[in-house]
């Protein structure tokens, strides 16, 4: 066991050569061996010592800002920066409306970029769940069924997916992947509203399905463009 190189301490060594009380202390004071809290080390701050020299409040200006010493606009202060929006700002010189729009818009980059990245390992851990859950996907299967089955409209018929399919290709509307098995995508859920007809059907493969679930479609798709020669090969 490696021992503390504070002298006259015979604890096992944690970490910078100290054990876990010294560290403490050196994180507390700035001293392994002091007791007395630390200060903040900012000029004209007398506030405890939290993390990386400073007190909380500029520890966490730094965490949100990049400086110990910003002072960010207060909220409310302003319009937001968006044109024609004469709303208060919020945060990031956005009115609420709009940051709300912009922090989900990131989030949901970030969550693409993640499933590209691991697009192999999700589906593995997706295929397996199923297979150890089979009850599970059954009582999925049917609330959707049961959904679509109450819906405001509920014509489509098993040649209108068809030529809904031919007409993309077989490819899936989002992003334009060939899979095994296509997917109706109801581009306004039925859960809000939505009909199950022609209209507002495009195919999707499984995990972009998945990914719009109940939300916008991932992109714009226009499928009003062969509504009427689908209705006409149909009758």
């Amino acid at each position: 066991m490696v021992g503390c190189s504070v002298e006259g301490c015979e604890r096992q060594r944690y970490i910078r050569g100290w054990c876990r009380a010294h560290y403490m202390r050196w994180r507390r004071c700035g001293d392994p061996r002091g007791r007395r809290p630390r200060a903040c080390d900012l000029p004209g701050c007398g506030r405890r010592h939290f993390g990386l020299g400073w007190c909380r409040g500029h520890y966490m200006r730094w965490w949100r800002y990049g400086d110990p010493l910003a002072r960010p606009a207060r909220k409310g202060a302003g319009h937001c920066r968006m044109p024609d929006c004469g709303r208060t700002t919020h945060g990031g010189g956005l009115c609420l409306i709009h940051w709300r729009a912009a922090r989900l818009e990131y989030k949901r980059a970030v969550d693409q970029a993640y499933y590209a990245a691991h697009a192999s390992g999700i589906k593995a851990r997706t295929r397996q769940w199923a297979r150890n859950h089979p009850a599970a996907v059954s009582r999925s299967q049917k609330a959707h069924l049961a959904k679509v089955r109450g819906a405001p409209v509920a014509d489509l018929t098993a040649e209108q997916w068809r030529l809904i399919q031919a007409a993309f290709g077989y490819r899936c509307a989002y992003c334009g992947g060939k899979p095994a098995r296509l997917t109706q995508d109801h581009i306004t859920p039925v859960s809000k509203g939505g009909h199950h007809t022609v209209s507002n059907i495009v195919p999707a493969c499984a995990p972009c399905n998945s990914r719009k679930h109940a939300g916008r479609p991932l992109q714009p798709v226009q499928p009003l463009l062969f509504v009427e020669d689908m209705k006409v090969g149909a009758a």
